[in-house]
């Protein structure tokens, strides 16, 4: 897992850069999880926004604890990435992410855009490679999961980066942002 955290990238609304820690502090909304993604957990798949702090997120380490989230609402650049762009079942169906939204690709897919057999790329990098739409203005609700170290997590048929949390809290806080209750103001 730490070589692809290594090889990630960070992002910021300036642009990307190579770094070696893919979730230096940026704005929070230039990356995240859609509140309508499902998580895979030690529970079964369920939606993102019914999780809270010590549920047990699997992840391409095994299972990690769910530390934090972390909830904003804005407008931000986003990428929706078609069902089965990724392979025959990845993801599952759309999926509109953030455009900084780091992910883990592998086979063909990774091949294609940098040349390796896996690689971290950002949503809108994709978008671009891929022939997908080029990122947009989306208003959406945005959800940071924290952990104990940054992970890769099972998210609605993608593999998805999420940071450490104190990589969370260094990031600036926006006036939508929520961190008192994880379950708070999210739908039901």
């Amino acid at each position: 897992m730490n070589g692809l955290v290594d090889m990630a990238w960070t992002f910021s609304w300036l642009g990307a850069r190579r770094r070696r820690d893919p979730f230096a502090p940026v704005h929070a909304e230039a990356f995240g999880l859609p509140s309508d993604v499902e998580i895979a957990t030690r529970d079964g798949i369920l939606p993102i926004w019914s999780l809270s702090a010590g549920d047990r997120i699997i992840t391409r380490t095994g299972w990690a604890p769910l530390r934090a989230i972390r909830m904003t609402h804005g407008t931000v650049q986003a990428v929706t990435v078609p069902p089965a762009t990724l392979g025959s079942d990845a993801p599952d169906h759309a999926v509109t992410l953030p455009a900084g939204q780091p992910l883990l690709l592998r086979g063909e897919p990774a091949l294609r855009l940098t040349g390796r057999d896996h690689a971290v790329v950002p949503a809108a990098r994709l978008a671009r490679a891929m022939g997908l739409a080029p990122p947009c203005a989306v208003r959406m609700t945005v959800l940071l999961l924290g952990f104990d170290t940054p992970q890769i997590l099972y998210a609605s048929g993608l593999e998805l980066a999420a940071p450490d949390t104190a990589t969370l809290r260094a990031l600036p806080l926006d006036p939508g942002d929520t961190q008192a209750g994880p379950r708070e103001g999210l739908p039901r």
